[in-house]
């Protein structure tokens, strides 16, 4: 990953100190290289973290003529396909092998539908500034076009702003800001000597799966915080968190329409459980994200997601040893992402990293011990990182300014993630791939063993991913990128989750008290999958995700190649647990306590007769916004961004956010 940002309509002397003060905020993200284009009052920033050709590929892209430019944070893993047809239809030449060059090439070809064609993770800005009425001619405001990934993965935000004097009155039009991270496009209070600021009026996350053009565009009709804020109260969620209150909204296209999505014809999954099917998708998503010419590692908590990315991965590092082809299933765009000397470290094995809390006694957490036995099966290098309570809570005000949420869950998982990622940063590891957005496509959490239906668990599951940017992802982005660390998550691979949801969601559900039941036992029938179709699964109700389960135990799926790998069966088989519980199930209850004592009463009450959205529920929330209001400007804008993460609403559920309750 990389940092990007960007100005449209804004002042032309101011254009260029605002694009460097995004880029003083941006600079952990790619130290590698810094790049800006700057024309009349609009401009682009990148900040490069090199990962595919480092040696070229710096940006902003151009094109021949300079008219139009593009930054791109972004991994796009079929981008040697997308070459060769550009190539053979429109004669492209490439200036070098970097993957988000393809992205301007194929922009220029196909315009915005190139989007579609897309098969990865990215957040982009576009200045073009070609008239399209006169061949040849330029214009002088360019067009401005931004996308965002299907999920999300990639983070991306943007705000109306406008100039002001010392004393806040508005001089001049209204502009937009772009950037990677929230404190990118927020107010800056004094932007020079004659303390002139700009004022960021309206504040928004980039929602994934969308795209925005400037086309026709009236800033004019973008609402002030105060807007809307108006009419909120108590706790409230945002409404401004995903861009959905701008008048201008239909600037804001969804692209991204899958068959699962909400109101399409075939959006409940119908079809049975194809076992190897679901294997080979979960293998080839690994593949593609190994793409990569530097040294790539792996998270690896014990618990079964991260896991099955790693047993994936060491099948992938068996092929490069023994020199055997691909599978017949992997597209030939795919066959070698990364060569074996980037997979594994000198020893020829893979690097594993797993964090835990060790408590006053010495005694650490159930994820350090369920990943050493994973270690120990496939192989791996291993690396633990242990840290005291202390250590978590000296990290904390750091976490919270680069997350940019409050949201306790979120919060509670960053911390030991940040501790572990400059522990790899400090090994020299630029990309990690880790098992997020499983529990989401497949239906880990608990409480979705109250869905009565197979209908019902699919409409949860298929709103936990919608939703997955504004937790998940916002910690696999932005923690590890605090030590320039780009994370890859196999699971929200868009052939992947189509082969997720085709699935009968019935296949998916599963008992409160499974893990209460004999392994052997959750473990018949042998498979859904006979030679005369599926079997009846009405009241199979199992272990959370058996559907994945199954697919990697060689037992149930009798289609396994006798070359593939297995887990241990303590892992396979275990429970999940939310990683800010697995890392410690102390680690969340001495938060709660740490913010008992450290948050008043009267401080509390206080802040609730305040808050006019997203008041607090408890003391340890009401610690979290302090130090996101101490890092952000407290009124308006920058919160509006954050949303709670309440999975189980819809079952009377989600007052807790911890894993274990959920």
């Amino acid at each position: 990953m990389c940092g990007i940002s960007g100005i449209f309509n804004a002042p032309q002397d101011l254009a260029e100190a605002v694009l460097r003060l995004q880029a003083a905020e941006l600079f952990h993200r790619g130290p590698d290289h810094a790049g800006i284009e700057i024309q009349g009052g609009s401009g682009l920033y990148h900040c490069r973290l090199s990962i595919v050709d480092p040696a070229g590929g710096q940006q902003p892209f151009r094109n021949k003529e300079n008219t139009v430019f593009l930054v791109a944070n972004a991994e796009i893993y079929n981008h040697r396909h997308l070459r060769q047809v550009l190539k053979s239809e429109a004669g492209t030449i490439f200036q070098s092998e970097n993957d988000c060059e393809t992205l301007l090439h194929a922009y220029l070809h196909w315009g915005d539908s190139f989007l579609d064609r897309l098969d990865g993770f990215f957040a982009l800005l576009i200045l073009d500034y070609r008239n399209p009425d006169q061949k040849g001619c330029r214009l002088e405001k360019p067009r401005l076009f931004a996308a965002r990934d299907p999920v999300g993965v990639t983070s991306l935000y943007f705000s109306v702003a406008q100039m002001c004097d010392h004393q806040q009155n508005p001089r001049g039009e209204r502009f937009m800001m772009f950037g990677s991270e929230l404190k990118a496009v927020c107010s800056i209070p004094k932007l020079d000597t004659a303390q002139q600021q700009v004022k960021a009026s309206y504040i928004a996350t980039f929602p994934p799966g969308h795209r925005f053009s400037t086309d026709d565009l009236d800033l004019a009709s973008a609402p002030t915080a105060e807007q809307l804020l108006d009419g909120l109260s108590g706790a409230k969620e945002p409404r401004g968190s995903d861009a959905k209150d701008w008048p201008g909204e239909p600037y804001i296209t969804r692209y991204f329409v899958p068959s699962w999505y909400p109101g399409q014809k075939t959006s409940v999954g119908s079809e049975y459980l194809d076992l190897k099917r679901l294997r080979e998708a979960l293998a080839l998503s690994v593949r593609k994200r190994l793409m990569s010419d530097v040294p790539v590692a792996f998270l690896l908590s014990g618990g079964l997601d991260s896991s099955l990315v790693c047993l994936a991965a060491t099948e992938y590092m068996d092929e490069l040893k023994q020199k055997r082809e691909a599978p017949s299933h992997v597209p030939s765009a795919y066959l070698r992402p990364v060569s074996l000397e980037n997979l594994v470290e000198s020893t020829g094995r893979l690097r594993t990293y797993s964090v835990g809390m060790i408590d006053k006694h010495g005694v650490t957490s159930d994820d350090i011990v369920a990943a050493r036995k994973v270690s120990q099966h496939l192989g791996t290098s291993h690396v633990e990182v242990l840290f005291t309570f202390e250590e978590g809570i000296t990290a904390l005000k750091k976490c919270i300014r680069h997350i940019e949420t409050f949201d306790v869950s979120t919060v509670r998982s960053s911390v030991p993630l940040l501790l572990l990622s400059q522990r790899i940063h400090q090994d020299g590891y630029k990309v990690v791939l880790g098992g997020e957005g499983s529990d989401e496509i497949f239906g880990g959490y608990k409480y979705l063993c109250d869905a009565s239906t197979a209908a019902e668990f699919h409409d949860e599951i298929v709103s936990l991913i919608l939703h997955v940017h504004l937790s998940d992802t916002i910690r696999i982005n932005k923690v590890p990128m605090t030590f320039s660390i780009e994370t890859r998550a196999p699971f929200v691979d868009k052939d992947l989750m189509e082969e997720a949801f085709r699935i009968d969601a019935g296949y998916k559900m599963f008992l409160r008290n499974a893990d209460l039941v004999d392994p052997k036992q959750l473990k018949k029938p042998k498979g859904w999958i006979t030679a005369e179709g599926p079997e009846e699964y009405t009241g199979l109700r199992r272990l959370e995700k058996y559907a994945l389960r199954a697919a990697f135990e060689p037992e149930i799926n009798q289609n396994t190649p006798t070359e593939h790998r297995t887990l241990p069966q303590s892992v396979l088989w275990r429970r999940k647990e939310q990683f800010s519980d697995g890392v410690g199930l102390s680690w969340a209850h001495q938060l709660k306590l740490y913010a008992e004592n450290s948050v008043s009463d009267a401080e509390w009450e206080a802040s609730r007769r305040k808050l006019q959205y997203m008041t607090a529920r408890t003391k340890e929330e009401h610690l979290y916004r302090r130090i996101f209001d101490d890092c952000f400007e407290s009124s308006g804008g920058p919160a509006l961004t954050v949303a709670r993460w309440q999975a189980g609403v819809r079952f009377g559920n989600g007052d807790d956010p911890s894993g274990h309750c959920q």
